[in-house]
């Protein structure tokens, strides 16, 4: 057979090839638009085969002919399924994945992110960047680093997930971590994370995380005060410090952590209920000292435990107004015993059922 047969054959075939996928993708479009049958699953491995379908048609009808000229029939119709199913790829994705189908959802990620490298999706809102980061957080419940720390690359070209983006990579490099270079790097990273966003608490987190390790202990409370140094005004980094010197039982450091955050947000519930459990905790151990010493506290000491207490009972007050149904935190049996100590009969016998409940739990 001549070439000018085979190219004419060829020509033939992907002419018939475009017709195919046309069809194709026109019935994966009824079905993905079809509410008759309810099922969830069909209708997104519908979505899948319809944008995947048209774009193979696509690639079909720009096949030159035998002159090199390309006649394109099926644009209009690719545009259009392309158009209308392209976007709905990412539920299709969480709808696969929530349902343990992780090759397709993985699938309609990656056929989202080519679907908009079509000359055709040009003038479409482009989500590839966020496609990227969740493949890259596909892999990353799989513990595939390497290939989410590539997926996460796309994702930091785009203004959107720039920073989703960076968070996995930081990620992958904590699963990672074998050498110290590789924590020094690791570490630079977080850092680098938290000064772009110093309110954020999740970047707070991972650096306290990575502190918190035994080789790293000694250098947390020196992070948390350069933190202070460099923004008082960041109430994070003084709840950090108030938990450490409250673990510490060092009770005065702790209240005037917790009071410093208490100022600079008096709205956080676990804050102010913090600063009545180290008063509480002080008064505590300064009666615990004097039964040790088998003395009786003196009259300045016993003035100051009921003023710490009545300090106390303002706070826990305010955390109940704020709290009533002690969502964030238990405030019932500490309330009650100050009650108790500060002689409020009636207001202690209103929470008595309640504290009582709490005993025998």
């Amino acid at each position: 057979m001549c070439l000018m047969a085979l190219h004419s054959n060829a020509q033939q075939t992907s002419r018939q090839n475009a017709q195919e996928m046309n069809r194709r993708a026109e019935q994966a479009v009824k079905k993905a638009n079809s509410s008759a049958s309810g099922d969830s699953l069909s209708i997104c491995r519908a979505i899948i085969d319809a944008v995947s379908y048209s774009l193979k048609c696509d690639e079909y009808d720009r096949m030159p002919d035998a002159q090199g000229a390309v006649k394109t029939k099926y644009v209009n119709d690719n545009k259009k399924r392309l158009h209308s199913l392209t976007a709905k790829l990412f539920n299709a994705s969480a709808f696969l994945n929530k349902t343990n189908h992780d090759e397709e959802a993985h699938q309609a990620l990656v056929l989202y992110i080519n679907a908009m490298e079509n000359p055709l999706m040009k003038d479409q809102p482009d989500d590839s960047g966020m496609a990227a980061y969740r493949l890259a957080q596909l892999e990353m419940q799989k513990r595939n680093y390497r290939r989410a720390d590539r997926y996460a690359d796309v994702s930091l070209a785009y203004d959107n997930s720039a920073q989703l983006g960076a968070e996995i990579k930081a990620q992958c490099m904590k699963a990672q971590m074998i050498t110290p270079q590789d924590s020094s790097k690791y570490l630079a990273v977080i850092n680098k994370l938290y000064e772009t966003d110093p309110n954020n608490e999740k970047y707070f987190a991972w650096i306290m995380q990575f502190y918190d390790r035994p080789q790293q202990r000694h250098k947390l409370e020196y992070f948390v005060d350069k933190q202070l140094e460099d923004n008082p005004g960041n109430i994070v980094p003084w709840i950090l410090k108030g938990e450490l010197a409250m673990k510490a039982k060092r009770w005065d450091e702790a209240i005037d952590a917790y009071k410093s955050a208490d100022e600079i947000d008096p709205s956080n519930i676990p804050v102010a209920y913090n600063i009545a459990i180290c008063i509480n905790s002080k008064a505590a151990e300064m009666q615990q000292l004097a039964r040790n010493n088998n003395t009786t506290l003196s009259q300045t000491d016993s003035y100051n435990i009921k003023q710490m207490l009545a300090e106390s009972r303002t706070y826990l007050e305010r955390v109940k107004g704020r709290d009533p149904h002690r969502q964030k935190v238990d405030w019932v049996k500490p309330l009650y015993i100050v009650y108790t100590i500060l002689g409020e009969k009636i207001k202690a016998q209103e929470l008595e059922p309640i504290a009582n409940g709490f005993k025998n739990k």
